[in-house]
C-alpha cells in the first residue's frame, strides 16, 4: 500500500476527539501555509505525540522486558511476548529473542526443557507446549498464583486402578457377585417394649444397604481424602506443595542474636553558680514562704554564655526562644535580621513589641550540656535568655511537676535539669511598712519607733512666670500673655455652642438598650457618687429621664486613682457610622521637613469642649447604682466621637493646616524654621487661641 492511502486510510478509521484533532490540524497547516501530510511516518508522528504519553516508549520496554508467564499458558505467554515485540521494535537477534522467551517461563516449565539447546522462537515455543502438557500429566510443577511468587503443585506418580484399567473393576465386581454368598446373621434379633423386632441398621436386612455399599466396604476406605477402593499410602489426590521464592522476597536466615541494650547513665544537671550578667527586676512582690518552694516557682536555672552567668527560664508557653535585648548588648553577640518578623504582645493587647532580629546563642548548662540556639532579640526584664517550645521540642522533655524538673535521653545517657530556687531577700523585713491602721495601732506603733513624722500637703498657687521660669523670655511673655489658657482648673461651665456639634443617629426601628447597673463595692460606689456630684457641679451632666441607658464602671489609673467610664458598646452598636478621615502620621512627618523650631499644645478635656447636638442628650444616658444621668457634652467611648472631634479640631486651624501647623485629635504642633519665624507663628490670634480652645495644659 503506497503511502498517500495508508494515510487515507487510517484518517477513514479516526472517530470522535481524534477525528476533531485531525481536522484541527488540517485547518492549521493549510492557514500556515504548510503541506498536507501525505506519508505515514509522518501522521504516525504527530499521533503519537498527541495521543500517546511522552514516556510510552519507556513504559513498553519496561513492560516487555520484566514480562513473566507465572498465571499464564504457554500460548498466552507466547502471544504477548509476540505482541510486545512488535509494539518496542527492537531489533534483536533470533538467539536473544530466544533468550528473552525462555527466560520468562515458569520454572517447572524450564525444567522440563531442561538442556536443550534451542536457537529459534518457534523451536522454544514447541518445547515449551511440550513441557507444559507433561507437567500437567506426568505429576510435573502446575503453576497456580502464589502469595510471594509461584506456587507449584507436585502429585504423585501412582495411578488409581479404576483409569488404568477400566475393566478390572467390572470384572472383579462380577466374580465377587458371583462367588458371595449370604451369611446367616448371627446377631440375636432385637425386640422394643411392644414386642417388635427392630432391624439394625446396615445388617443384610436393612433396606439402606445397597450393593454399592457393599462393594465399597470390602475395598476398604482412604482416611486421607474419605473415598473407598484404596489406602491413604497410595491416595491419588494426595499432593505436596513447593512454594517458589523470587530473589528479592527471599529472607535472611541467618542465627538471631538477644539484643541487651546498653545500660543508661542518668546525669543530673545543676544550675551554674556565680554572679549573674545583668541585675533583673523582680516581677512579683515577696510573698511568704510554703512548705515546698516548688509549688509556685517556674523553672529558673543558670547557664554560663560567653564566660557570664546568665538567667533563663524554661516556658513551654512561649512559642519562640527569646534573648533580652540588654543581654546581647552586654555579651556583644553578633544578630542578624529575622527573616520572618513579627509581633509580641505582653499580657494585654495594644503594647505590641515588634521582632526583627535574631541571634545564634551558645551557652553551657551545667558542667554536661554545650548547646546553641537561635533565639529572637526582645525587651524583657524577666530573664536573659528565656527556652521555649521550639528548644523543649527539639530536645523531646519531660517535665515531672511535682519536683519541677525536666529529663530528656541523649544515646544511653538521661539528662536531668534541676530548678534554681529563688532566693527571698529577707533584709526589707527589717523596716516594716505599714500602711491604714486603726488608731490603737498607730498609738502602739508610735511608741516603739519612738519618732513620728507627719507628711502634709499643700495647695500652692504659683504664678504662671514661676511655672515657666526656665523658658526663653519671649516664651514667658507669650505665656504670661494667655494665662487664662493655661490654667490648672477647667473653667466651669458649658463650653460655647460652636457650629460643629456632636450628633447621635440611631438605626431606624432598633431596639433601644437599658441595662442594668453595675455591681460594685461600698468603696467604689462612694467614689463612684464623688465623681458623679464633681460633673454635675461643673455643668456638664444632669439627671436624665431618658429610655434608654447604659451602666458605668471604674478603672483604676496609674497613680491608684480611679477613672469612670461608661460602658457605651449597646448604644454604639444601634448608632449609625460616620467616618471622616484621621491624618496619616508619615504624611504629618513630611510636612515637618526643613523645620526646626517646633511648640507643642495639648487641650486639656478636648472631648468636653465639644457640645451634644439639642435633643440628643437622652441618648447618653448612663446609669449608676444612686440614679440615670445624660451628658451634655460629648463622653468618651462614643463610636463617633473620634470623627467628631476631628471635625472640630479641622475646622478650628482650617487657616494655618499644613503652613506651620498640623493636628493630631487634641495634640497641636506648630513648627517653624527660625525662632523669629515661631514667634510670630504663636502669636497668630485667630481661632487657634481665640474662645475656640478654652484649655491648654501644655
Amino acid at each position: 500500500m503506497v503511502e498517500e492511502r495508508k494515510v487515507l486510510f487510517v484518517k477513514l478509521k479516526l472517530k470522535g476527539a481524534a477525528l476533531q484533532w485531525w481536522k484541527r490540524i488540517k485547518e492549521q497547516r493549510s492557514r500556515q501555509g504548510k503541506q498536507k501530510i501525505s506519508t505515514w511516518e509522518h501522521m504516525k508522528t504527530k499521533l503519537h505525540k498527541q495521543f500517546l504519553p511522552a514516556d510510552y516508549a519507556m513504559e513498553l520496554y519496561e513492560k516487555f522486558h520484566s514480562l513473566k508467564q507465572r498465571s499464564m499458558s504457554v500460548d498466552e505467554y507466547t502471544s504477548e511476548f509476540n505482541n510486545l515485540s512488535i509494539r518496542v521494535g527492537l531489533s534483536e537477534s533470533n538467539e536473544q529473542l530466544t533468550s528473552r522467551y525462555l527466560s520468562g517461563l515458569n520454572q517447572a516449565i524450564r525444567d522440563e526443557i531442561g538442556v536443550a539447546r534451542l536457537f529459534s522462537l518457534e523451536d522454544a515455543r514447541q518445547y515449551a507446549l511440550m513441557a507444559e502438557k507433561r507437567v500437567l500429566r506426568y505429576g510435573g510443577r502446575k503453576p497456580m498464583v502464589g502469595r510471594s511468587g509461584i506456587t507449584l503443585q507436585r502429585a504423585t506418580n501412582v495411578v488409581p486402578a479404576a483409569q488404568s484399567d477400566p475393566t478390572s473393576l467390572r470384572t472383579n465386581r462380577g466374580a465377587i457377585n458371583a462367588n458371595q454368598t449370604p451369611r446367616k446373621d448371627t446377631s440375636r434379633a432385637l425386640k422394643d417394649e411392644k414386642g417388635k423386632g427392630i432391624v439394625r441398621f446396615g445388617t443384610p436386612n436393612s433396606p439402606n444397604r445397597s450393593h454399592k455399599g457393599a462393594e465399597n466396604q470390602m475395598r476398604g476406605r482412604c482416611y486421607a481424602c474419605g473415598d473407598y477402593g484404596h489406602g491413604s499410602y497410595n491416595c491419588p489426590k494426595r499432593r505436596v506443595n513447593f512454594t517458589e521464592f523470587d530473589d528479592d522476597d527471599e529472607e535472611d536466615l541467618g542465627p538471631i542474636y538477644d539484643h541487651y541494650e546498653d545500660a543508661e547513665e542518668h546525669v543530673d544537671v545543676y544550675p551554674i553558680e556565680g554572679e549573674s550578667l545583668v541585675t533583673q527586676r523582680v516581677m512579683i512582690t515577696p510573698r511568704a514562704e510554703e512548705d515546698d518552694w516548688r509549688r509556685h516557682n517556674i523553672f529558673h536555672t543558670r547557664v554560663l554564655c560567653g564566660g557570664k552567668v546568665c538567667n533563663v527560664i524554661l516556658d513551654g508557653g512561649s512559642s519562640e526562644n527569646i534573648i533580652s535585648k540588654e543581654a546581647v548588648e552586654k555579651l556583644k553577640l553578633p544578630t542578624e535580621k529575622h527573616p520572618h518578623p513579627y509581633k509580641v504582645t505582653w499580657f494585654h493587647k495594644g503594647n505590641e513589641v515588634p521582632i526583627n532580629t535574631r541571634c545564634l546563642v551558645n551557652f553551657t548548662m551545667g558542667h554536661n550540656i554545650s548547646d546553641e540556639v537561635w533565639c529572637d532579640v526582645v525587651p524583657m526584664d524577666a530573664c536573659h535568655i528565656l527556652l521555649g517550645r521550639p528548644w523543649l521540642y527539639d530536645k523531646d522533655m519531660t517535665h515531672y511537676t511535682r519536683p519541677n524538673t525536666y529529663s530528656y535521653k541523649e544515646g544511653t545517657k538521661t539528662f536531668t535539669l534541676h530548678p534554681l530556687r529563688e532566693e527571698i531577700d529577707a533584709s526589707p523585713k527589717k523596716c516594716k511598712v505599714v500602711g491604714l491602721v486603726a488608731g490603737p495601732e498607730f498609738e502602739e506603733e508610735c511608741v516603739k519607733s519612738g519618732v513620728v513624722y507627719a507628711l502634709i500637703g499643700r495647695n500652692e498657687k504659683r504664678d504662671i512666670v514661676v511655672m515657666f521660669e526656665d523658658y526663653p523670655i519671649e516664651i514667658q511673655q507669650l505665656l504670661e500673655k494667655y494665662k487664662e489658657l493655661v490654667g490648672d482648673d477647667f473653667p466651669p461651665g458649658l463650653p460655647p455652642l460652636r457650629s460643629i456639634q456632636h450628633a447621635i443617629d440611631l438605626i431606624p426601628g432598633a431596639s433601644l438598650p437599658n441595662l442594668p447597673a453595675y455591681r460594685m463595692p461600698p468603696a467604689q460606689r462612694a467614689e463612684m457618687k464623688r465623681q458623679v456630684e464633681s460633673l454635675i457641679a461643673k455643668g456638664i451632666i444632669r439627671e436624665s429621664k431618658s429610655p434608654c441607658a447604659v451602666p458605668a464602671l471604674l478603672t483604676p489609673k496609674k497613680d491608684g486613682s480611679w477613672r469612670m467610664c461608661i460602658d457605651s458598646r449597646a448604644i454604639n452598636r444601634i448608632t449609625i457610622k460616620y467616618r471622616f478621615p484621621i491624618p496619616r502620621l508619615d504624611e504629618m512627618l513630611d510636612m515637618l521637613v526643613g523645620s526646626t523650631v517646633f511648640s507643642k499644645i495639648d487641650l486639656r478635656s478636648g472631648y468636653h469642649q465639644i457640645r451634644m447636638r439639642g435633643g440628643d442628650e437622652w441618648k447618653t444616658a448612663f446609669k449608676t447604682p444612686d440614679g440615670l444621668y445624660e451628658w451634655l457634652v460629648m463622653p468618651f467611648g462614643l463610636s463617633n466621637a473620634p470623627s467628631t472631634f476631628m471635625r472640630v479640631m479641622t475646622e478650628v486651624l482650617k487657616p494655618f493646616l499644613g503652613l506651620f501647623v498640623v493636628v493630631y485629635f487634641d495634640d497641636i504642633l506648630i513648627y517653624s524654621q527660625t525662632k523669629r519665624e515661631h514667634l510670630e507663628h504663636l502669636q497668630q490670634r485667630p481661632p487657634i487661641y481665640g474662645r475656640s480652645l478654652t484649655g491648654v495644659s501644655q
